[in-house]
């Protein structure tokens, strides 16, 4: 768990970078209504936003998002005869020309 003073200095040197706060869906347990999360983790790092069928999701672990992306594109023709090595750098490719992402201070909360 982060400090206070941590994450004040996090902002301060780094000023022009967004900041954004992740909460993991399993960590809501409340149709409606708030909650609090004392326990929080802060750090720089690249967030990316995915559209689904839920809306958009934001990750900040690219290996998590290259995972998404191959599995959604492993079955397409143009891809099926790439070896494992040059498929992974086609789907990283497309994630950086295609998938909106930025540096960002992270507030990761939790219970």
């Amino acid at each position: 768990m982060n400090s206070k003073e941590e994450l004040n200095k996090l902002i301060q040197d780094n000023f022009n970078l967004p900041l954004v706060f992740i909460v993991n869906n399993s960590e809501l347990n409340v149709e409606y209504g708030c909650a609090v999360f004392k326990n929080y983790r802060c750090y720089i790092s690249e967030v990316y936003c995915i559209e689904d069928d839920c809306g958009k999701v934001f990750y900040d672990d690219i290996d998590e998002v290259q995972e998404i992306f191959e599995n959604e594109m492993c079955d397409e023709d143009e891809y099926r005869h790439l070896s494992d090595e040059d498929f992974k750098r086609k789907v990283k490719a497309y994630i950086e020309k295609n998938i909106e992402h930025y540096k960002a201070i992270v507030v990761y909360c939790f219970n």
